[in-house]
């Protein structure tokens, strides 16, 4: 908050890495052997920085729909070349690291704000709120009205 109130050279950057930060801190706190999913048997660093432009833009568009197209394009690679190098470094298929990252936003905004889950999500770029409810539940476990009454207790 700090960054942005400020907005001194460099703060787009910094607020990036702060919300990275904090989702990879939510997911800690949420699955802890989520690290196990979410490593390849061998990434090399040609692979991922192939992919880098794409969690980028993921990460500043999450809440946009966003195409499986756009995300090869911002990487400069077919789709099909695309897809097997983002599921060969993340481990798994690029729409679903998407929803995994919207996923994580949602459950940080449902501990944290008083927003109604309707409104979340919208905030976290899902087209209806029937299907918001079932990646929840299938992520997390529970639907998350469930989810903000145990993380506020």
């Amino acid at each position: 908050m700090k960054e942005l109130g400020q907005q001194m050279t460099g703060y787009e950057s910094a607020v990036r890495s702060s919300v990275w930060s904090l989702i990879t801190l939510i997911d800690r706190i949420i699955n802890p052997l989520s690290d196990q999913a979410f490593e390849a048997e061998a990434i090399d660093r040609a692979s991922m920085n192939k992919i880098s432009k794409s969690l980028e833009y993921i990460s500043q568009h999450y809440m946009e729909p966003i195409g499986i197209d756009a995300l090869a394009a911002a990487c400069n690679l077919s789709v099909t070349h695309f897809r097997r190098t983002f599921r060969s470094c993340m481990g798994m298929a690029p729409l679903d690291y998407l929803i995994h990252v919207r996923m994580q936003m949602a459950s940080a905004l449902l501990c944290h704000t008083d927003n109604s889950i309707l409104n979340i999500s919208e905030q976290v770029g899902c087209a209806t709120l029937s299907s918001f409810n079932r990646h929840f539940k299938q992520r997390m476990g529970v639907s998350p009205s469930k989810w903000r009454a145990m993380k506020r207790q």
